[in-house]
């Protein structure tokens, strides 16, 4: 391989690299993420072997660095799905604090105190819970 197929393998296989990272965060059955990774993994090697080519310098890939990098590959994708996590869970909580707030005609404050309450009242339960419950509270008490 010439230096320009070289670099343009080296591009390619990095394009793919991002594409494997895109699909593994959203992918669900831990098997076909560990497909995944794999092929990942594989074009990484070569990605670096091909990039080692390009510079000039002998390179070689050794069992410790394989698993540092899948190491670090694993804890990325983790990280990923956390940020995921953490951001779908407020978007939801700013969503239910937006509806108590429309159904007590813009009391924000309001809204606040009630969902605190039921947090006092009911510790154990996620927050959802509590915003549900507040929810349900405002429309049982507006049918009376």
């Amino acid at each position: 391989m010439g230096n320009a197929d070289s670099l343009v393998f080296v591009l390619w296989s990095t394009f793919f690299n991002a594409m494997v990272i895109w699909l593994v965060k959203d992918t669900k059955p831990v098997f076909f993420r560990f497909i995944l990774l794999l092929f990942m993994f594989y074009f990484m090697q070569s990605n670096l072997v091909n990039l080692a080519k390009l510079v000039g310098h002998p390179l070689q890939i050794t069992i410790p660095t394989q698993i540092s990098l899948s190491i670090f590959l694993a804890w990325f994708t983790s990280l990923l799905n956390q940020n995921k996590q953490v951001s779908a869970q407020s978007s939801s909580q700013r969503t239910y604090l937006e509806v108590v707030t429309e159904l007590l005609q813009g009391d924000r404050a309001a809204a606040i105190r009630l969902f605190n309450y039921n947090k006092e009242k009911f510790g154990g339960k996620t927050d959802e819970w509590l915003w549900q419950k507040v929810i349900r509270d405002i429309e049982r008490d507006r049918r009376y």
